[in-house]
């Protein structure tokens, strides 16, 4: 091809016909410009396509680790409610003149227990190294940032705090009781000097109280966020989120 536009402009130059030569040159130039644009516009077109093909990529990896977070989520939810109720149970018989009887000693057991959010963040990882910006709607990104920066983060402090005052708690345990433990019937020392002790029942209505905001103020509001993103990532990809 190269060759035949040369032959071409050899023969113009021979024949003395310069006016008809530079109008071929121009147009000659112009389609090598076109050629380049043309290039440049598939280059770009590639890039796209690759772009996408990383965005539908992450944005599949992070509804997975989502939907693992959510079945966490409700998972402590329930688990957590039910220990709030033990410990509940727990504070009405020490407030009472009830004897103690096996049924209790589960409820104890409960009172002791703590949930855990183990939050699988590496899509999001991944996401923060490729940039943000690979995610293009706005509102999708920004839910995701608020999640993963915000609602978790929040999440895991009051956690650790609640953990914290557990410890506290099972440290002046060992006044009253023989072990923690799930496997046998837990023995109270004495139940008279257990009911007297107003340290331990503020302890163990503090720890009920932080597990209630934990639960309500923590967990439910986390529920709805993590929801709220699988549904901006089902709309933006077109594809429907499964039911849990």
């Amino acid at each position: 091809m190269i060759k035949f536009f040369r032959r071409i402009r050899q023969k113009l130059l021979q024949e003395n016909r310069f006016s008809k030569y530079l109008l071929y040159a121009i147009g000659e130039i112009i389609l090598v410009v076109i050629g380049i644009l043309i290039a440049l516009q598939i280059n770009n077109w590639n890039e796209e396509q690759k772009l996408e093909k990383i965005e539908k990529q992450i944005l599949k990896e992070l509804e997975t680790s989502l939907k693992s977070d959510l079945n966490d989520i409700n998972y402590n939810i329930k688990r957590h409610t039910e220990i709030i109720n033990s410990q509940n149970n727990f504070i009405k018989w020490l407030e009472s003149q009830e004897k103690y009887s096996g049924s209790l000693s589960q409820d104890i057991q409960n009172t002791y227990f703590s949930t855990y959010f183990a939050a699988y963040e590496g899509p999001y990882e991944t996401l923060k190294e490729l940039g943000m910006q690979s995610i293009k709607n706005d509102s999708l990104r920004n839910q995701i940032s608020k999640l993963y920066n915000i609602t978790y983060p929040a999440y895991i402090k009051i956690s650790d705090t609640y953990e914290d005052q557990l410890a506290e708690f099972l440290n002046i345990s060992g006044n009253h009781f023989n072990e923690i433990t799930i496997f046998n019937p837990i023995i109270i020392y004495d139940v008279r000097e257990l009911r007297k002790d107003k340290n331990y029942l503020f302890k163990l209505r503090t720890l009920k109280n932080l597990g209630l905001f934990i639960v309500y103020g923590r967990m439910e509001q986390t529920k709805v966020e993590i929801e709220k993103t699988l549904e901006l990532i089902a709309s933006y990809t077109g594809n429907s989120i499964e039911p849990q």
